[in-house]
C-alpha cells in the first residue's frame, strides 16, 4: 500500500476499505436490537424495552417501531444496552427497522453508515 508507520490508524483503515470498530459495534447491536424486539432473544433482553406505540393512542409516523426511552439519571446508564440500544434503534430509518426478516435487516444495516 506504500503506507509509511507513522500514518494514523484511521487512514490506513480506510485505506484498506476496512471497516471501524466503532461502526462493526454499533451495526452489532442494532443486529441484537432486531432480535430483542423481534422476540428471537431471551425474554430478559426483551423486557428491557417499550415500544412507543404500547404507551401512547397517538399513531406517529414509525411510532410503532419506535423505542420508549428510559431516563437517564447518570452518565453510567446512558452506555447501558436499555439506554444506548433503543436511541441506536430510534436512530435507524423506518423502512429498515421494518425490515421482514433478519436477514433482510442485515443486508440493509450493512449498507448503513454508522
Amino acid at each position: 500500500m506504500g503506507m509509511k508507520n507513522d500514518t494514523p490508524a484511521l487512514e490506513a483503515i480506510t485505506a484498506l476499505g476496512w471497516e471501524t470498530l466503532e461502526s462493526y459495534r454499533a451495526k452489532s447491536k442494532a443486529v441484537q436490537m432486531y432480535k430483542v424486539l423481534n422476540d428471537l432473544a431471551p425474554i430478559s433482553l426483551v423486557n428491557l424495552f417499550m415500544r412507543k406505540s404500547d404507551i401512547t393512542d397517538h399513531e406517529l409516523r414509525g411510532s410503532s417501531t419506535s423505542l420508549q426511552m428510559p431516563l437517564p439519571r447518570t452518565e453510567i446508564m446512558k452506555k447501558s444496552f436499555s439506554y444506548d440500544g433503543a436511541k441506536l434503534w430510534n436512530s435507524l430509518p423506518v423502512d429498515l427497522r421494518d425490515s421482514d426478516s433478519l436477514e433482510i435487516f442485515k443486508n440493509g444495516i450493512g449498507a448503513h453508515n454508522f
